[in-house]
């Protein structure tokens, strides 16, 4: 008999994360160490929405002055890449200065065309991530995202798309999957690949359409009041700062 599960990862075919999901549904309390956050969990449900879940309670608890504070001292230093975590820096820690669609295509060599009214962008993930780390998704995996959304924005007539692959890809085997795959399989002139040169938060700011899956991406996007397509259900795809396709 148990009362604690104690887990140190949710990858699905981990002895820990099976373990965890065998505990709960044993309605045994499950308390998990993952990318140095502790988190509790108490259902299956919510232990697939991934570490960062949060639940209603605890907003609700929070001191609003001073969780405001907090959680824009922390978006600047996110957005200049002064937190020390990999992610972020390979993100957000770029020196160009761009603040203008004009100075980003001459960056990027790209010739506008008056014929694209809009800027998209598609957020691409870490292929090596865990696709169902943080909630159902509508393709079978980030790949399968990837190249179906490829298909769909291909033929889009009035938006040049920029195609961002995840910025620690370059960390992993395969880190020109993205550019690679692009290369090869598709004949567009409105899409581009856009490399760490530019950073995300420039991204953000200039696009006028942005797609992604489940990621983070979102809620950075959300903080220029910009709103996402999504492809799956994190933690936060009932709010009012992203779409969730049927």
């Amino acid at each position: 008999n148990y009362n604690l599960v104690l887990s140190s990862t949710h990858t699905f075919i981990s002895v820990s994360a099976l373990t965890a999901r065998l505990a709960l549904k044993k309605k045994i309390k499950v308390i998990s160490l993952i990318a140095n956050i502790f988190k509790s969990f108490d259902s299956i449900e919510v232990h697939r929405r991934g570490e960062i879940n949060i639940k209603k309670k605890d907003i609700f608890n929070l001191n609003k002055k001073k969780a405001l504070k907090i959680i824009n001292l922390y978006l600047q230093k996110r957005f200049k890449g002064k937190i020390d975590d990999r992610d972020v820096k390979s993100a957000f820690n770029n020196k160009i200065k761009i603040n203008n669609k004009s100075i980003l295509f001459k960056h990027l060599s790209i010739k506008k065309n008056k014929k694209y009214k809009n800027l998209g962008l598609l957020a691409v993930h870490s292929f090596h991530d865990l696709s169902y780390a943080h909630g159902d998704m509508l393709f079978l995996d980030y790949y399968d995202h990837f190249i179906k959304t490829i298909d769909i924005i291909k033929k889009s007539e009035d938006t040049f798309w920029l195609v961002r692959p995840h910025p620690t890809s370059k960390f992993y085997q395969g880190s020109n999957i993205v550019r690679d795959y692009i290369k090869k399989n598709i004949k567009s002139d409105n899409l581009a690949v856009v490399d760490e040169s530019i950073s995300t938060n420039v991204l953000l700011k200039l696009s006028d359409k942005i797609v992604t899956c489940n990621g983070s991406i979102s809620l950075e996007a959300g903080y220029f009041n910009k709103k996402t397509i999504l492809a799956g259900k994190p933690f936060y795809f009932n709010l009012k700062f992203s779409y969730l396709p049927k």
